[in-house]
Formats: C-alpha cells, sequence, structure tokens
C-alpha cells in the first residue's frame, strides 16, 4: 500500500514532467516563430532590392519633361516602397528576436522543472530508503525483545 507520502511525490514528479514538456514545446514554438519571422524578412528585403533594381532610371535621349518627370516619380515611389519593405523587414528581425529571447527564457524554465524534478526524485528515493531502515530496526528491535522477553521452558 502506497503511503500519502508516494502519491504526493508521484504527483508532483508528473506536473514537473508535465510543466518541462510544456515550457519545451513552448520554446521549439518560438523557435519556429523566429525562424518564419527571418525568413520573412529576408523575401521583405530580396524585394526591396528587386524594386530598387527595376527601377534603375537609365538616361533616354529625347524624353519630354513629362516623360522624365513621370519617370523619377515612378522612381521615388519604388523607392519609398524599398524603404518601407525595409522597415517591415528590421520590424520581423525585432520579433525574430523577441521571440529567440522568449526561446531562451522557456528552455531555463524547462531546465528548472528538470532540476526540481530530481531533486524531488531524489529527496523521495532517500526518504523511502530511510522509511525502510527505520522499519528494519524497529523490526529487529521487536525481535530482540521478542526473544529477551521469553522465559526459558523448563526442561
Amino acid at each position: 500500500m502506497r503511503s500519502h507520502n508516494d502519491r504526493s511525490t508521484q504527483r508532483l514528479l508528473s506536473l514537473k514532467d508535465a510543466q518541462m514538456r510544456m515550457a519545451r514545446a513552448d520554446a521549439q514554438a518560438q523557435a519556429r516563430h523566429a525562424l518564419h519571422h527571418r525568413s520573412e524578412a529576408t523575401v521583405l528585403r530580396e524585394q526591396a532590392r528587386a524594386t530598387v533594381d527595376q527601377s534603375v532610371l537609365l538616361p533616354e535621349p529625347g524624353l519630354s519633361r513629362t516623360d522624365l518627370y513621370d519617370r523619377l516619380r515612378a522612381l521615388a515611389v519604388a523607392r519609398a516602397h524599398a524603404m518601407e519593405l525595409e522597415l517591415s523587414a528590421g520590424e520581423l528581425d525585432q520579433q525574430a528576436q523577441r521571440s529567440d529571447a522568449q526561446q531562451q527564457v522557456l528552455q531555463h524554465q524547462a531546465q528548472q522543472h528538470q532540476r526540481k524534478r530530481t531533486k524531488l526524485d531524489h529527496w523521495h528515493r532517500h526518504h523511502c530508503q530511510a522509511q525502510a531502515q527505520l522499519r528494519l530496526r524497529r523490526l529487529q528491535q521487536q525481535h530482540l525483545e521478542d526473544m529477551t522477553c521469553r522465559t526459558p521452558l523448563p526442561r
């Protein structure tokens, strides 16, 4: 029959296991988020470079003033769009850094839960061993008392 202490310890051990698994799963999710944000930032930066590269103004003889201004305006709009993409990529990089920081916190929590579980398991084994030794000593003491209390039988 298991004691209340054993049942409580087993519940605590399973709780620490669950907390450890949850923290590790959350850390992995944060790592996936960081990777996703970084890949999105890379795509946005590539789009920005492509936009700027495509909107290069080449000298063309015979352009009217309005055509030249239209092309300059299109170039300015393309560069502004590229700057917005770079800004969005920077924000995604910051989100990735926050996700990395959160991942480290969650990994640390998982390690803490693992340490607590190990300590609790060690304490429980030590406690059970001490209880078993105490029971054995009591049983031996009782056996010795029974032996000394017996009166020898007459022959």
